[in-house]
């Protein structure tokens, strides 16, 4: 941290202490928003920090559940969680089943819990900066090092929504009996007409996502009803870790559907709104 060792000898507890003591002391008079920003005055004057964006709001302090701040806070989770029920996963997974049966399936868990933790670290440089996460790679690398950062991470995406494209493509051909170089063409211009909704709030775009994941949730679980997997199978999939030779190809595959580098991004700015 810039002006600070942080070693043993720096005194964090006086930050803390600071904290505390603010707290108890505006707590009768409930004005803990005031008491919250003496605390972070407080620690970035010993630490030297003055460069934080604006800080997420999340309404005043509850000891309690509330639902209203939970659902407050859902639009940005949901909207992040179609990476996991996108038409991508499902073409990967499909063709994972194809090749290696339930093989696979150590692999998707693993994959989902590491994308769960990056999301959540992807979540959190928003909440507590309130800056997202390519704002922070401008202001942090030098330009030389920006710039390929950003073509790899273009690259990523790319790679990534391949898979996307030609998953909602296949599932216009077999509805619908679409061509699947017109789906290709038709995905694209879905994207720009959800980008173009955006203008009206970001509230609305959420809105649209948790109706599509319901939509999605729902025929996944008719789907596995209809298959009637083999539990036993399943369980030795979920318990023994292998790849099988034929299936190494399918396995980066799973992991490349999973976590996408521009969930990262969004994420992080999502979670400001």
């Amino acid at each position: 941290m810039p002006g600070s060792q942080l070693d043993e000898s720096t005194p964090l507890v006086t930050s803390q202490q600071q904290c505390y003591r603010a707290n108890r002391r505006n707590s009768n008079a409930n004005t803990m928003p005031s008491a919250t920003a003496d605390c972070l005055s407080a620690i970035e004057d010993e630490f030297e920090i003055h460069d934080i964006g604006p800080l997420v709001d999340i309404g005043d302090h509850e000891t309690t559940f509330s639902l209203s701040k939970l659902l407050r806070f859902a639009g940005p989770g949901f909207a992040m969680s179609i990476a996991y029920v996108d038409p991508g996963n499902i073409c990967s997974d499909l063709h994972c089943g194809a090749v290696a049966g339930y093989k696979l399936i150590w692999l998707l868990f693993l994959t989902h819990a590491l994308g769960l933790y990056i999301q959540t670290l992807s979540a959190r440089i928003g909440i507590v900066t309130g800056r997202n996460l390519a704002q922070h790679c401008h202001q942090q690398y030098a330009h030389g090092v920006r710039v390929p950062l950003w073509l790899i991470c273009e690259l990523a995406i790319i790679g990534s929504d391949i898979q996307e494209a030609i998953g909602t493509a296949i599932a216009l051909y077999l509805l619908f009996g679409i061509a699947v170089w017109k789906g290709i063409l038709i995905a694209a211009a879905l994207s720009y007409v959800i980008l173009a909704i955006q203008r009206f709030g970001a509230r609305k775009v959420e809105a649209i996502l948790i109706a599509m994941i319901a939509v999605m949730c729902g025929c996944f679980g008719v789907e596995v009803l209809m298959a009637q997997p083999d539990i036993g199978q399943i369980a030795q999939g979920f318990l023994v870790p292998r790849i099988p030779a034929n299936a190494m190809v399918q396995a980066v595959g799973i992991v490349g559907a999973v976590i996408m580098p521009h969930n990262l991004f969004l994420h992080s700015a999502l979670v400001g709104t």
